[in-house]
């Protein structure tokens, strides 16, 4: 990876191990806390530390990507639970997911509160507003992932310093994003845009959020909400900035180590490392194949796409795989998948496949948005406002179908299969384009579920065990043991 990116994760790395007793709901280290967080540099490593959270195998090292993949059509392999819908509240994924963002929430909370009390030198590297907003975006992210998750969930914003205080009923879901809607909004407030990270220095390493991180980030929120004005706001503050870009290749988005990282594609990427597996993702070594040996040890070949054509490998036995969702001519698809020209007996992802990382020390970055995302996000709540026959919806479309290769799709189109006649249409063929786009990123489950789809797509596919209450995931036990006042998701008692 390039320096910066080494320096900002060795950061990360340090702050993590150093703070992690520091900056949790235990009183006997507020003093040690407060000392520590005493000056600008103590605050900057805070921030780090926060930051530090999404590396964790509760985030984006795998859970995240396991749930948002596994759980939807698009992959099996790994993670029977999710696989069959049989998930519960004993179930591990659900508790480290829990754990590891309320641990991040914890971290952001303290520093939020803390900052402000900070006398800043003007030596300092980074202003106390910027580290602020950054905690505030961190704080707005994992919120977001857990009310996608569970719901409404405990809403805890405060310092908190004794363990009684994190005792608290669930929130209502309207609170919890409201909650979120106004970190974000404070977020892109106070940081900077993109362009100053990519000048460097202290404090200004790529990969930190960045004002249109923020912005992107609350589009989703909004895209999630069904709030279709807003989306066009955030997501045309991030198109107007001129700051971000589609990369000229689709594959130039995962050439690992390759100087792929932070690209202007990238609008918000977890930092990883091959340094250290603390600071490694699981992609490579839970998806790689392992008769390549390519990596040391091999790879788990999990998470590999579902295949109409390939049962009982995988569940698609109705149809609705993934490989088949792809156009032959599709560039994405070699990207995306490979059968390694025959070497394995079916299709594996191959979007994070490389031959530098070793067994679970995957240095490649996980894609949270990319500017694609922006553009269909966009084209999809202008299609929701109001069907525009070749509008500007439909340009935004085709942009990212033209970089894949694909031709435009068009209201009146003398092919059955790119004519897209009315907003139903339209509807589906972004989501389709959404389901190739993003592939094994995570996405493809929140999609089908807040679209309305995850039921009638998984029992057409053959995975009947699916029903409503599945859309939700079960509280963890042991935090209902801990605090008498959370009740369950229904169907989980």
């Amino acid at each position: 990876m390039k320096r910066s990116h080494q320096y900002i994760l060795a950061l990360l790395l340090a702050s993590a191990v150093s703070c992690q007793k520091l900056i949790e709901p235990q009183p006997q280290g507020l003093l040690a806390a407060d000392v520590f967080f005493s000056d600008g540099r103590g605050a900057l490593a805070g921030v780090n530390g926060a930051y530090s959270t999404l590396l964790q195998t509760g985030a984006y090292k795998e859970a995240l990507w396991r749930l948002g993949d596994i759980t939807s059509d698009d992959t099996d392999g790994g993670d029977g639970q999710l696989e069959d819908f049989t998930y519960d509240e004993n179930s591990g994924i659900v508790s480290d997911i829990w754990n590891t963002h309320y641990r991040g929430i914890y971290r952001c909370n303290y520093l939020i509160s803390r900052i402000p009390q900070i006398t800043f030198a003007p030596t300092d590297p980074v202003p106390a507003a910027r580290l602020t907003a950054e905690a505030k975006f961190l704080r707005g992210l994992f919120y977001f992932n857990l009310a996608r998750i569970f719901g409404g969930v405990p809403l805890i914003t405060g310092r908190i310093t004794q363990p009684a205080e994190a005792a608290v009923p669930r929130a209502t879901a309207d609170e919890v994003y409201a909650q979120i809607e106004q970190d974000l909004l404070d977020a892109i407030e106070g940081l900077d845009p993109v362009t100053r990270y990519r000048s460097g220095g202290e404090g200004y390493e790529l990969g930190r959020a960045s004002k249109g991180s923020a912005q992107a980030l609350l589009a989703r929120v909004y895209l999630t909400r069904e709030n279709w004005a807003r989306v066009v706001q955030y997501t045309g503050e991030v198109i107007n900035s001129g700051e971000y870009s589609l990369a000229p290749n689709y594959a130039d988005n995962f050439t690992a180590g390759l100087g792929a990282e932070n690209i202007r594609e990238s609008v918000f990427e977890i930092q990883f490392s091959n340094a250290s597996e603390l600071v490694a993702a699981y992609t490579t070594s839970y998806m790689a194949v392992p008769e390549t040996g390519a990596i040391t040890s091999g790879g788990y070949g999990n998470n590999y796409p579902t295949d109409n054509t390939n049962p009982p490998n995988t569940r698609a036995i109705n149809g609705g795989g993934l490989v088949q969702a792809y156009d032959s001519i599709d560039k994405r698809r070699p990207v995306s998948i490979s059968n390694y020209n025959g070497r394995v007996n079916r299709f594996l992802a191959n979007k994070y496949f490389n031959t530098v990382d070793i067994f679970r020390r995957s240095g490649a970055n996980y894609p949270v948005i990319r500017y694609s995302d922006v553009l269909l996000m966009r084209a999809e709540a202008l299609n929701q406002i109001g069907f525009q026959p070749d509008g500007e919806a439909f340009a935004l479309l085709n942009q990212v179908r033209t970089r894949a290769g694909l031709p435009n799709k068009t209201a009146n189109n003398s092919l059955p299969r790119l004519r897209v006649a009315n907003q139903e249409q339209f509807r589906n063929a972004v989501l389709d384009e959404r389901r190739v786009e993003f592939a094994f990123e995570g996405q493809r489950w929140f999609d089908l579920v807040r679209t309305g789809r995850a039921i009638d797509v998984m029992i057409a596919q053959g995975r009947t065990n699916i029903n409503q209450n599945k859309l939700l995931f079960p509280i963890p036990a042991g935090e209902r043991v801990k605090n008498e006042l959370l009740d369950q998701n229904p169907g989980y008692n």
